[in-house]
């Protein structure tokens, strides 16, 4: 199993330490030493804590519990571009498919309801699940 956690659920995993998300991410590292993301959910997991939560400081010390991706070639994110509804989504579903993950673990309506996404990522064996379905999946 090769999971990508999305921004979304690793901001919100450490930020709302008692909520779902800080469950699903606690779940992974029981099973892995290192969660999967990428360099584009890197960086932009350190902005938001630093611009949203004021808590620059929590994204250092949280990094080497992730084992960070290369982002995929710009023209395999452009050809998702034209798949997703938001652009922001292109860069993670791209990267799904480039390293051949199987999970995506995200709490983005539009990758979890959409079904010209859902399809294409299935089309790629990638199942996209929500923080809810990880922790029913995982004991």
């Amino acid at each position: 199993m090769r999971v990508l956690w999305d921004t979304n659920v690793v901001v919100a995993g450490l930020v709302f330490s008692r909520g779902q998300a800080a469950r699903a991410l606690y779940s992974g590292w029981e099973r892995w030493p290192h969660l999967l993301i990428t360099q584009w959910i890197d960086a932009e997991a350190a902005r938001i804590l630093a611009a949203k939560f004021h808590a620059p400081e929590v994204w250092p010390g949280v990094r080497p519990r992730f084992l960070i991706l290369p982002d995929p070639p710009d023209a395999t994110i452009a050809e998702w571009a034209d798949v997703v509804r938001d652009p922001s989504d292109a860069p993670i579903a791209a990267a799904c498919v480039w390293h051949q993950l199987t999970h995506l673990v995200t709490g983005d309506k539009d990758l979890l309801e959409d079904p010209a996404v859902l399809t294409r990522l299935d089309e790629y064996g990638i199942h996209v699940l929500s923080v809810a379905h990880w922790l029913d999946m995982t004991p």
